[in-house]
């Protein structure tokens, strides 16, 4: 019982993330470069008003990182084989001299 209410009293503390703070969040991932430095400093920062803003933070570092590990074993993958096959139909020893 005790543990279920010190749960209670924590997030009792912690101040709700109202729409005006996730509207201006949304604004700024809008911006270049600040976006990547504010993901980082929510996620990375322990004097974050908002629990909620820094879990979603590290949450979409997570997916970015995820999605570029995608992106780089599919370019690898398919990046070899495109530019072996071009290799292939230029191959310098086939051109016949005039």
């Amino acid at each position: 019982m005790e543990g279920h209410e010190m749960k209670e009293n924590s997030q009792v503390n912690q101040p709700d993330t109202n729409l005006r703070t996730w509207i201006w969040t949304q604004i700024i991932m809008l911006i270049p470069l600040v976006n990547i430095v504010m993901l980082f400093v929510w996620t990375f920062s322990d004097n974050t008003k908002h629990p909620s803003r820094k879990y979603w933070a590290m949450s979409s570092l997570i997916v970015a990182l995820a999605v570029i590990l995608i992106y780089g074993i599919l370019i690898a993958i398919f990046g070899v084989n495109y530019i072996m096959d071009k290799s292939q139909m230029f191959n310098p020893t086939d051109v016949k001299q005039v």
